[in-house]
């Protein structure tokens, strides 16, 4: 029996900004994979993006603090439409920390550019992800 990989699209999810990462089951390696804005096209954006890579699951970061309480998010509401819109797998992971752990890595890897933590924050929270599936 020849099962499909997984595709999977991280996604942490901003006011202004939208980070994005790839990866695909069987390799488990998340990368970056760019920054969208926020504005009224974010949705149609996200199922191109997800048409074209021919993702079956979408991994978003969620806001959840030590009392392991979540804060009220709008960008749950918008998994919803990306689920209806394209019938994706919509997975919540817990994001604490993703940005500071975002920055670090870039400041590590010699970048200039922090204004790509976004896109970074998105591969670490696809990457935590990724190390807890079997």
């Amino acid at each position: 029996m020849n099962e499909k990989i997984k595709n999977y699209l991280g996604i942490d999810w901003g006011k202004s900004k939208i980070g994005l990462a790839l990866a695909d089951g069987e390799t488990k390696m998340a990368f970056t994979y760019g920054t969208l804005k926020n504005d009224k096209n974010i949705i149609a954006s996200i199922c191109e993006i997800i048409k074209k890579e021919e993702i079956t699951t979408v991994v978003m970061g969620v806001p959840v603090y030590f009392d392991k309480k979540e804060e009220t998010f709008f960008g749950k509401k918008m998994a919803e439409k990306i689920k209806e819109a394209t019938g994706v797998e919509i997975i919540f992971q817990n994001e604490i920390f993703s940005t500071q752990s975002a920055q670090k890595n870039l400041i590590q890897a010699g970048s200039k550019k922090i204004s790509a933590d976004d896109a970074e924050a998105a591969r670490v929270i696809l990457e935590s992800y990724l190390d807890n599936v079997k």
